[in-house]
């Protein structure tokens, strides 16, 4: 008897073009999900990347107005104090300003303050149209109000006007000298600037008294 082999066929893998459209949709939409998914995450990194670094710059401006614009503050307060209580400034008192807060502590502008994490201590010095202020920061800052445009010390010091200013150190001898050395007294006569009216403002609120 003849026997008949029979030889099979090789199995071909499927062409491409074969695979059911339904499977080639489904496939899409997973590439496009997680495309969306990419870049939905991309989108938060950016965003928490930028939020981080405007709340550091926030943060480092904070730090430089607390710097910069305490002792203006200050003077800004002294200053206040006197229209509230409707004295001429030469007739400020210490225990009059000694009553504006708790933490802060005023001495006469022939004394040097010192530094302190807790308190903030000034050295004042008022009287005329103006009133100078002294902070130790590590560094002496100064603040300066003035209230009278006749004021002599507009010209002296070199300023536009009526209102509040403030000045630091301004060399590095200057600045060693004013951590053991800080006093109303010892304010410059030039470099002011006009201080950040709300910065101050912030500082010094809220007042008593």
């Amino acid at each position: 008897m003849t026997s008949v082999l029979e030889v099979s066929a090789p199995v071909l893998p499927p062409n491409p073009g074969d695979i059911p459209t339904a499977s080639r949709r489904g496939r899409g939409r997973l590439v496009a999900i997680w495309l969306v998914v990419g870049l939905l995450c991309t989108a938060l990194i950016v965003v928490y990347i930028v939020t981080a670094v405007q709340n550091s710059k926030r943060a480092a401006k904070s730090v430089t107005e607390a710097v910069t614009e305490t002792a203006a503050a200050e003077a800004l307060l002294a200053d206040d104090t006197a229209t509230s209580h409707q004295l001429p400034l030469g007739a400020l008192t210490l225990a009059l300003l000694n009553q504006q807060r708790p933490n802060v502590n005023w001495s006469s502008g022939s004394e040097s303050v010192p530094i302190s994490s807790n308190r903030t201590y000034v050295s004042v010095a008022a009287g005329g149209g103006h009133v100078v202020t002294a902070v130790n920061m590590g560094f002496c800052t100064y603040g300066l109000t003035v209230i009278a445009n006749d004021d002599p010390i507009i010209g002296q010091d070199q300023l536009s006007g009526v209102g509040t200013y403030s000045a630091l150190s301004t060399t590095m001898a200057s600045a060693v000298a004013s951590a053991t050395s800080c006093s109303a007294e010892s304010a410059p006569s030039s470099g002011w600037v006009p201080a950040n009216r709300s910065a101050m403002e912030r500082i010094i609120a809220p007042t008593s008294g």
